[in-house]
């Protein structure tokens, strides 16, 4: 199977640094998370083990058949709905203690209407884990990505009236600053030779490059930075304050 660089995967060892990042927001959360609960874009499930074990009932939308496929390996007695998540509204769901949408809605343009529709679907007093790349921190444009985030911008998103909001980001250690300087320093190259073309050409046409080269230099990375792959923990990400420096914003949305 093809695995694209965007969907965070456990098969490939050069992903490491991100599949951790990722897993960091669910480590967060798990301690914290019961009863009904629902995930927007759950992939193959790396972030749900304990919080399978916590939850009454687990209900995950995803339009990957590789997914579904995952997922029922992992967990038993799970509600698997294969769909886009522009057709949630058609799904009969039940009103959720939580809902979690890590690394999601930066794919979608219809983000105001998906925070909308997820809030709605809270049971009172229930809480929406949204998650987010920080878009300072982009270093190439993501053909993947429809609209990313800016701290100003996420905040005025993910703030409702009916709801109190709480705000932090994810930050790398010392220890993977090496990499994310290597990352970046690998990435100006890139810019040179695809910037002036990148905002005149079709995102659907720039994919399948942007896929190739993200690929060649993550594995470029690992091999420069084996030693560090080795030692690599989730532990080397930590959340604190939300700030301009974090790598993702992660935003817990309380219902009233």
């Amino acid at each position: 199977m093809f695995f694209t660089t965007e969907i965070t995967s456990t098969e490939h060892e050069s992903d490491r640094p991100m599949l951790l990042r990722t897993q960091k927001a669910y480590q967060f959360i798990e301690n914290h998370v019961y009863g009904s609960v629902l995930e927007i874009g759950c992939g193959e499930g790396y972030g749900l083990g304990k919080i399978y074990q916590n939850a009454d009932h687990l209900y995950l939308l995803d339009k990957s058949s590789y997914s579904v496929q995952k997922i029922l390996e992992k967990f038993e007695n799970v509600s698997f709905f294969r769909s886009d998540v522009g057709e949630m509204d058609n799904i009969d769901l039940p009103q959720m203690d939580f809902i979690i949408c890590f690394q999601f809605i930066e794919h979608i343009y219809e983000q105001e209407q998906l925070i909308k529709s997820l809030i709605h679907l809270l049971k009172p007093r229930g809480t929406l884990f949204i998650s987010t790349p920080n878009k300072e921190k982009t270093l190439f444009p993501n053909p993947w990505h429809a609209k990313e985030l800016d701290k100003k911008e996420f905040k005025t998103l993910t703030t409702s009236e009916n709801c109190s909001s709480s705000y932090y980001g994810v930050y790398p250690s010392e220890l993977l600053s090496t990499y994310y300087k290597d990352n970046a320093s690998n990435l100006t190259v890139l810019n040179r030779v695809f910037q002036p073309v990148v905002h005149f050409t079709p995102r659907w046409l720039l994919k399948w490059p942007y896929e190739i080269g993200n690929r060649i230099n993550r594995k470029k990375l690992k091999r420069k930075n084996r030693d560090l792959f080795n030692k690599l923990s989730s532990e080397d990400y930590t959340i604190g304050e939300m700030g301009s420096e974090a790598l993702d914003f992660l935003a817990v949305i309380k219902k009233k």
